[in-house]
């Protein structure tokens, strides 16, 4: 760009581009939980499968907060929904894959796989998505604004 005195697009191949990049780290998700009469959710369990995406830059586990990696459950035990009952558990991966966080919202995968289990027991009860977050919000004003 200098040479020439004017902007210079450069394209990656993908083999250049990961070749000195970082990979993401992957989860796998299980959730489940129990529905009373009033189909509200009394039990909520959020187990999370993951590698803490900074294990390789932080081998001494700084990174950990009451034992569980700050980055690959960022926000999973935050949520507007007050359920009753909740566990949330991480189940360590190791793949020795040199990872990154993901730029962006930690909280996506977690947020993502509630919300997607929220429409699931939505319509196993035959009730539309957003009508049901409104019933389980109900004692939460900010959320519901």
């Amino acid at each position: 760009s200098k040479h020439v005195s004017k902007p210079v697009k450069v394209v990656w191949m993908r083999e250049d581009d990961i070749k000195s990049g970082y990979f993401k780290p992957m989860t796998g998700q299980f959730l489940s939980g129990i529905v009373d009469s009033n189909n509200d959710i009394v039990t909520w369990r959020h187990r999370v499968a993951s590698e803490e995406a900074s294990r390789m830059q932080d081998p001494g586990g700084a990174t950990l907060k009451k034992g569980s990696p700050i980055l690959s459950m960022f926000s999973s035990e935050k949520t507007s929904y007050n359920f009753a009952n909740r566990l949330i558990e991480h189940c360590e991966q190791f793949t020795g894959v040199r990872l990154a966080a993901v730029r962006g919202v930690g909280a996506t995968p977690h947020y993502f796989g509630s919300e997607s289990f929220i429409d699931e027991v939505a319509q196993e009860l035959e009730i539309d998505g957003l009508q049901y977050r409104l019933h389980l919000l109900r004692n939460s004003p900010k959320a519901l604004a």
